[in-house]
């Protein structure tokens, strides 16, 4: 069998977090320079920001919280995908629609546009929570967790701690 090729859980989320970020800004700055009043173009954004991450937030389809018990050792062969990578890859499909959906918006609809940008942003927002939360439930377990990039399984191994500050003694 092929050495399993593994993600950090609370990585990837917040590796692909400002990106999206990145193109709710863009999203928003083109809606106004296409001629959106800026009040207009908030509220536009905020809106899509809302739905958005809620719509990602409360999807039932959310893997985030698996059992630490259905996990596997992670193997001694196994390797972990650097984080730009991991980064790139989450940007597909969600976030490259929705940039080109944007990018398509701009050009006919302003308002739309804003709210996408507001989309793109409020899967940033959602990122940013997910990976938060796997990463203090690692951090309470003392557990690191790691996806199959391709596949289904769950691999942990113990999370290595960091270094205490020397103690001075007086």
């Amino acid at each position: 069998a092929e050495a399993p090729r593994l993600v950090g859980l609370s990585t990837a989320p917040l590796a692909v977090a400002p990106i999206r970020f990145a193109v709710g800004v863009l999203g928003i700055a083109g809606a106004i320079l296409r001629g959106l009043a800026v009040n207009a173009a908030t509220a536009e954004f905020i809106f899509g920001t809302a739905v958005f991450a809620f719509a990602a937030l409360a999807d039932p389809r959310r893997h985030f919280f698996r059992l630490e018990s259905e996990a596997e050792p992670v193997p001694a062969d196994a390797t972990f995908e650097p984080l730009g990578r991991v980064a790139l890859l989450a940007t597909y499909p969600s976030t490259v629609g929705l940039t080109v959906l944007t990018g398509i918006a701009l050009a006919i609809n302003a308002a739309l546009a804003a709210v996408l940008a507001g989309g793109a942003a409020g899967l940033g927002v959602a990122c940013a929570v997910a990976g938060a939360q796997i990463a203090m439930r690692e951090r309470a377990s003392g557990i690191r967790l790691y996806a199959e990039r391709g596949g289904s399984r769950l691999f942990a191994r113990e999370a290595v701690p960091p270094p205490s500050a020397k103690q001075h003694q007086y």
